[in-house]
């Protein structure tokens, strides 16, 4: 499902193998589809691929599969923004983990003598759905950082989803301790290390320097990038956090469930070795196992104390576990979209909704109905100060927003690091469901200078500015843009020309549990830590739904 770009053949040689891509008319070198890692069995940690080592030919002109996932139907709602949604992509279990690199030709060419720096995509979609296709195109970010002078590489990735990356169970733990293996319970955080691991020794081929991979994603990929931090190894030396949601953890308890519903679907009695259970599950298609779910909540990553090296039972729902950042990522930019919950709740609840219905909806996370009507009361909209829009900013606040500022005040507490705060607050224009709010995944178009982010002037300055910006931090060049959050508290606000620093400040607290305390209510604290993130999504039957 290659994008209509082609301009020239493009043939590339690492060692024996020989990539066969092409020349965009944008300039740029497309090198698709290229193998990183291959996946032994079901449900088992991938292993590197030596490129080095292959001999022969790979066609690098087409996207390669993604991982199977289920539909989402919220990704036709932002088709405006995007030259070509990738939601029918072809899908393959065991030939999905592959990267795709965009380059200026220059840094192929055996006469470059300097390396460029390297943005890494992770792509998001609560660890259930997404690929590294068109939605990530690199071509326009790339040509954009040649016409400023200051030319990127690009690199997008896949990485196992839903029940294949993001499922685990005691027999796959028995598994693997009993062929002596360290079992790992996250496949799809794994495959990510491993896709990094391969950039490390590889990008210098492609003319990259391995030492500039500035580590960046959206959503999912945003909150990948804090796992990958808390990995502890040293994958990348910089990192662009966008719109990251509130970060959890799953215990192997909780993910054991969905292993048996898979299991009951075989028809495998529960009793029987875990050997035969997994020859069971591992007998069936992808599509056959999927079809179970009508539907996967999030699939947040599994506690792994192997895989996370400074793993602390007793911090890890702490803000400051989060804060610790390790010595080799110094600098963070982190941010989110005014209005994120706007792509969640637009959709399915009407903009007319009435306070019960909001305060209906908050209560079926906290059943207090005097701190649901402080929730929604303490936040209030600019723009106008409707229950939805109340109800809007709340959830945006708990999922996005609040995180980012929490992580920030943290991190000036450790002066080894900086970190560069940010808010995209200028609507999407167009008119539909979302029109009016920048929503999340808006900011993705903006990121990768896609037309749509350039098809109205404000909107236009807003994607120069931030592409200039960006690409600028990932040479080490911060200009009069980026403050350290440090310096005065203050972020960045993307609005065209309105663009400019505002105050969060160094002391920032989180004003819902603030009323909270003030109003006596402390037992509602840790319920709203815990579980505030799930005000963002609707909740059939608690109020009208959107017609």
């Amino acid at each position: 499902m290659p994008l209509n770009n082609y301009a020239s053949n493009f043939s590339f040689n690492i060692g024996s193998l020989a990539l066969d891509g092409f020349i965009s008319t944008h300039g740029v070198v497309n090198l698709l589809n290229i193998q990183y890692a291959t996946i032994p069995a079901r449900f088992k940690p991938a292993s590197l691929v030596d490129p080095s080592l292959i001999q022969g030919r790979r066609d690098a002109v087409q996207y390669g599969p993604q991982c199977p996932q289920l539909y989402d139907p919220l990704h036709s709602l932002m088709d405006h923004m995007f030259e070509q949604l990738a939601v029918s992509h072809h899908s393959h279990e065991f030939d999905c983990l592959h990267l795709n690199v965009y380059a200026p030709p220059s840094a192929l060419s055996p006469q470059n003598p300097s390396k460029l720096p390297v943005l890494v995509w992770i792509h998001g979609g609560s660890f259930n759905t997404g690929n590294n296709a068109t939605e990530f195109d690199g071509n326009h970010l790339v040509k954009r950082s040649m016409d400023l002078g200051k030319p990127i590489i690009v690199v997008t990735i896949n990485y196992r989803l839903n029940i294949w990356g993001f499922l685990s169970s005691q027999e796959l733990i028995d598994e693997a301790k009993d062929a002596g293996e360290v079992p790992i319970l996250n496949q799809g955080l794994n495959d990510q290390a491993i896709a990094l691991q391969w950039i490390q020794q590889n990008i210098a081929h492609f003319g990259g320097d391995a030492s500039r991979v500035t580590a960046t994603g959206e959503s999912a990929g945003a909150a990948s990038i804090f796992y990958l931090l808390k990995h502890g190894v040293p994958l990348f030396s910089k990192a662009i956090i966008c719109s990251s949601p509130h970060l959890l953890f799953r215990k192997v308890s909780d993910a054991q469930p969905t292993f048996n519903t898979l299991l009951q679907h075989t028809g495998m009695d529960a009793s029987a070795p875990y050997q035969t259970k997994l020859q069971a599950l591992r007998s069936h298609t992808a599509e056959d196992l999927l079809s179970i779910f009508p539907s996967f909540p999030v699939s947040f990553p599994i506690e792994d104390p192997n895989w996370f090296v400074d793993w602390d039972p007793a911090k890890i729902s702490s803000g400051e576990y989060w804060a610790e950042l390790p010595p080799w990522c110094p600098e963070i930019i982190i941010g989110h979209m005014k209005d994120e919950a706007a792509l969640f709740l637009n959709p399915r609840y009407p903009s007319d909704l009435t306070k019960e219905e909001a305060i209906n909806h908050v209560q079926h996370t906290i059943p207090d109905p005097r701190c649901a009507e402080i929730a929604l009361s303490t936040l209030q909209p600019t723009v106008d100060t409707s229950p939805f829009r109340s109800l809007l900013a709340l959830a945006t606040h708990t999922l996005f927003t609040a995180p980012d500022f929490e992580f920030a005040t943290r991190v000036t507490s450790h002066p080894t690091h900086k970190i560069y705060l940010y808010s995209i607050d200028i609507p999407d224009g167009y008119t539909n469901q979302l029109g009016g709010y920048a929503w999340h995944s808006f900011g993705n178009s903006i990121f990768f200078y896609q037309p749509a982010s350039r098809a109205r002037p404000e909107l236009a300055e807003t994607a120069d500015r931030l592409t200039d910006a960006n690409t600028s931090f990932i040479y080490g060049d911060k200009g009069p843009v980026w403050e350290e959050f440090r310096e005065k508290g203050r972020m960045l606000s993307w609005n065209g020309s309105q663009t400019g620093l505002v105050n969060v400040g160094l002391d920032w607290k989180d004003p819902v549990l603030e009323r909270f305390v003030a109003e006596g209510l402390r037992e509602w604290v840790d319920v709203y830590r815990r579980d505030g993130w799930r005000f963002t999504f609707a909740v059939p039957g608690v109020v009208r739904p959107r017609t």
